[in-house]
């Protein structure tokens, strides 16, 4: 797409992959916890989750008509990464009942599923010699396929959610969540309130070099993610089991593993950022290859983060998960 165009693109799939996890409210947490302690009784509670879900709609309604009056010219691309914000959320939600249910394999497929589908869609449309349009639309039809057959896998596993008119309900679990949503909300911010900067007071060819390298990073920081949600089932039922001393075990493997494997990544990473650059995007981003260097240097801190993060929640101390985020964010 080159430089320029690759900016609005990313800039504008930057902003739908946080709204895709801001459209679940920040439940995937709550749902692997809650599945993992009470896996009887979980079609009612998907339910009522689906339904509080739909609260996000109007957001990402809004969202979309404040790019398009910055951005008339992106009008395909914003309309079809609004879908695949949809999408992408419902996998995000399906892939938290697996884990909940300790299938994590059936997540693995799905993601995968997804990222390669949405790979060859989008060499197809490239090939065709389309417009950034045609890749948004890549995004949202692969996430479609993907989510069909996510839904389509849990009622094998007798999953199905239960609606109900229960306002009651509804407003506890609100309150249940919003802890969730405000650490979600606030590492979402910190996330990406650079490239919003950046768009800001550069070019959209600084945009695109930066989103370039920062999509690496996003891609590196779900090692800690697969750690932690690997361990996800297992902390939860510690801790409302009341086993401290297996709760403290899971939690110094964890934190050994993140630090044994963060800091060779971030070494690696700053070392071979020329390399990594060019061999991805060629000359024409050069430039980011400094930017990828100073990323790098955040890694093993990322992997703590979204490594206690995690546990925290397992452990029923959301509100101090979100209390962190916030003091985090305002320092930031």
């Amino acid at each position: 797409l080159g430089a320029s165009q690759f900016g609005l693109f990313s800039f504008s799939l930057t902003i739908f992959i946080a709204y895709s996890m801001i459209a679940n409210l920040g439940l995937e947490n709550l749902i692997v916890r809650q599945v993992a302690r009470t896996s009887q009784k979980i079609n009612i509670f998907i339910g009522d989750a689906i339904t509080i879900r739909m609260l996000a709609i109007p957001i990402g309604v809004l969202l979309s008509f404040l790019l398009w009056i910055n951005y008339p010219s992106a009008g395909g691309i914003i309309i079809f990464l609004f879908g695949y914000g949809l999408m992408n959320a419902n996998i995000l939600f399906v892939a938290a009942v697996f884990r909940g249910l300790e299938k994590m394999e059936i997540q693995t497929l799905l993601v995968s599923a997804q990222a390669l589908l949405t790979t060859i869609l989008v060499v197809v449309v490239l090939y065709l010699d389309k417009g950034a349009s045609w890749v948004a639309a890549s995004y949202f039809f692969a996430s479609l396929v993907i989510n069909i057959v996510g839904w389509s896998l849990l009622l094998r596993y007798s999953v199905a959610p239960k609606f109900r008119w229960q306002a009651a309900s509804w407003k506890h679990l609100l309150l249940q969540n919003m802890p969730f949503t405000i650490a979600l909300l606030n590492l979402l911010i910190f996330d990406r309130h650079a490239v919003v900067f950046i768009a800001y007071f550069a070019d959209e060819a600084a945009v695109g070099w930066f989103n370039a390298v920062y999509f690496i990073i996003l891609a590196i920081v779900n090692v800690p993610l697969i750690i932690i949600n690997t361990f996800y089932p297992q902390l939860s039922r510690a801790s409302i089991n009341r086993e401290p001393r297996q709760l403290s075990q899971f939690v110094a493997v964890i934190l050994k593993i993140v630090n044994m494997i963060s800091l060779p990544i971030a070494i690696g990473v700053y070392i071979n950022a020329d390399v990594i650059v060019n061999l991805f995007f060629g000359i024409e981003f050069a430039p980011a290859a400094d930017i990828l260097r100073r990323l790098a240097v955040s890694i093993p801190f990322l992997f703590l983060v979204i490594a206690l993060n995690s546990m925290l929640q397992t452990m029923d101390a959301q509100k101090l998960s979100a209390r962190a985020f916030s003091l985090g964010l305002a320092l930031t």
